[in-house]
């Protein structure tokens, strides 16, 4: 659950933001690029075709400033792609005032579009990344209701987005549910949402979490809080209906006392987590552990430092590597880290000093 981006600036937004709006779109469906791997994003000369996209909230200043970029990785050493930028104040987001200010979470559908999660807006917005730069989707501008706040975003096998909320007016709560976008226009899947969890132990308690993933089972992993002993959790839920997630409590994976930061499941199924220690005086600081647990039992396989002490995103690229981004102090503050690991031995093997600001969204496109 990562809150300290949201609570200093909970009460300015909304005087800042008010009634923000989508206009009416026509209906249309959601253009489906002929493949994937013919994304442009690799530097000339390249063997493969891979592009990272990173989500800035601040654009490496203040907040209300965000950026989306992309960087060809065809070479091994991330090259940025200046056309596909999405930033601020561009004209596709004009039906938003505030323009794309705050891009904490991005996910790729399955006909790899890609969808951004504008969390002080309140918006979700879809890209077309065949286009240069990419080119929103107007049909699938998405406001949540009662102003809740998108977070972590995902989509599962059959395409559809599952998203974590944060709704900060009374009943202040935060949840999952999700929608359909088949028919190009977002439709809340009626009882996907998840607001309630079952304990290790056998208890139910509200749900409150905003971070998700799916494994390559196909099942969504999300992170809630355990209210009787303060420990985060990761809960697996079985979501093959999604107007029914069934939860599978023997499955929970019980989080170390620290702050977490981030996950992202490898190739086999196993989970890898960040875990930000805290430290007296500072919201974080070292070591940063990338932890390795078993989806099968639970059980804890290996463990290393990150050179970060407070590291929120990572992701696993499709060659194995881990990427995490972070800060280098203890208070989560400038200047940030970019770096690339191997796994599961942790070894270091490059660090991008080309990417200094915060990233909070990782994803990676063939």
């Amino acid at each position: 659950m990562r809150s300290n981006h949201r609570i200093e600036v909970a009460l300015a937004l909304a005087a800042l933001l008010g009634s923000t709006a989508c206009s009416s779109q026509s209906s249309q469906a959601i253009p489906q690029p002929a493949t994937v791997a013919n994304h442009r994003g690799s530097p000339s000369g390249s063997s493969r075709s891979l592009t990272m996209w990173l989500a800035s909230p601040t654009g490496g200043g203040f907040h209300f400033n965000g950026i989306v970029e992309a960087f060809g990785l065809g070479g091994g050493t991330p090259t940025q792609i200046p056309s596909d930028t999405i930033e601020q104040g561009q004209p596709y987001i004009n039906f938003n005032p505030a323009g794309l200010t705050s891009p904490y979470y991005l996910a790729l559908d399955p006909s790899g579009n890609m969808w951004i999660a504008d969390t002080f807006t309140n918006f979700i917005l879809a890209f077309s990344t065949t286009s240069s730069p990419p080119k929103m989707i107007p049909t699938t501008a998405l406001v949540l209701p009662d102003k809740a706040q998108p977070e972590q975003i995902a989509f599962d096998k059959n395409g559809n987005l599952w998203v974590g909320q944060v709704q900060y007016r009374p009943p202040n709560m935060q949840f999952v549910s999700a929608y359909s976008v088949s028919s190009g226009t977002p439709t809340l899947i009626n009882g996907s949402g998840i607001t309630t969890w079952t304990t290790p132990e056998g208890g139910s308690q509200p749900f409150y979490g905003v971070d998700v993933a799916f494994d390559p089972a196909g099942h969504l992993w999300a992170e809630t809080l355990d209210q009787n002993t303060g420990r985060q959790v990761l809960a697996e839920f079985n979501v093959s209906n999604p107007s029914a997630p069934q939860q599978i409590p023997s499955a929970s994976i019980v989080l170390p006392q620290a702050t977490f930061g981030s996950f992202a499941f490898d190739a086999s199924g196993n989970l890898w987590i960040s875990l930000i220690v805290p430290v007296t005086g500072g919201s974080c600081g070292g070591p940063n552990l990338v932890s390795e647990y078993s989806t099968t039992n639970g059980s804890l396989l290996t463990s290393f430092s990150t050179i970060q002490d407070c590291a929120f995103a990572m992701a696993i690229d499709p060659s194995g590597n881990l990427w995490v981004d972070g800060s280098s102090t203890p208070n989560g503050s400038a200047p940030f880290i970019f770096t690339e690991y191997a796994l599961p031995s942790g070894k270091l093997l490059q660090n991008v000093t080309a990417i200094d600001y915060d990233v909070s969204s990782i994803v990676f496109q063939q």
